[in-house]
């Protein structure tokens, strides 16, 4: 299966000397891909488990902070509070059932600093079953879903090369904008269609 390699043009950026000029984005390497795709995988695993204090920890410390701006006063209560939603959720009938996390077709350079680009940023497309309990019925049923979505995972090269797999960082894809994105990663496309999200839908399984 052919990978989509995302490339983009030079970017002008303005420093004290003037413009510099920012060089294209590298293919991402197909080992860097399959390591999105296997830590994906891993943490999928925990949340098939419960283990949801995995699951907020692996966000991305940059996400992290700027999802919590504002409206938390440190990084651990805005993590407390993501647990506790988690929680909720299974306590009002949500029942994370299964997921695989499929081959990863888009990823990008991006962080750069001192002529460089630092990170890694793959999408990685999931495949998840669940169940939620439908109240609005009578009398309530059980309905069992299928959703695609696709995580953010993000690391540093630097990072990659000393830790492996366990470098990984996340940001899920679920309802995120392009100029969400940007505000961690400025200079990614404006166009959607360029950044390459992949498609989120959901359906009623048998």
């Amino acid at each position: 299966m052919k990978v989509l390699l995302l490339i983009v043009f030079p970017l002008p950026l303005f420093g004290q000397g003037g413009i510099i000029q920012v060089p294209p984005k590298q293919p991402v390497p197909q080992e860097v891909m399959l390591s999105a795709q296997r830590a994906t995988q891993a943490l999928i695993n925990k949340s098939v488990r419960g283990d949801y204090r995995a699951l907020v920890e692996k966000e991305n410390p940059g996400w992290s902070k700027i999802a919590s701006r504002g409206r938390f006063p440190d990084i651990k209560s805005y993590q407390a509070h993501s647990i506790q939603l988690l929680k909720k959720m299974v306590a009002e009938g949500f029942i994370f059932q299964a997921a695989v996390a499929q081959e990863a077709m888009v990823g990008h350079e991006v962080n750069y600093k001192s002529g460089g680009y630092k990170d890694w940023m793959v999408f990685v497309p999931t495949v998840n079953d669940y169940a939620v309990m439908d109240r609005e019925v009578q009398p309530a049923r059980l309905r069992k879903l299928r959703s695609r979505r696709f995580q953010i995972a993000i690391a540093s090269k630097a990072a990659l090369e000393a830790k492996g797999q366990e470098a990984w960082t996340f940001v899920s894809g679920a309802g995120i904008t392009g100029i969400q994105l940007r505000q961690l990663y400025p200079f990614l496309p404006k166009n959607e269609k360029l950044l390459g999200f992949p498609p989120i839908e959901t359906a009623e399984r048998k």
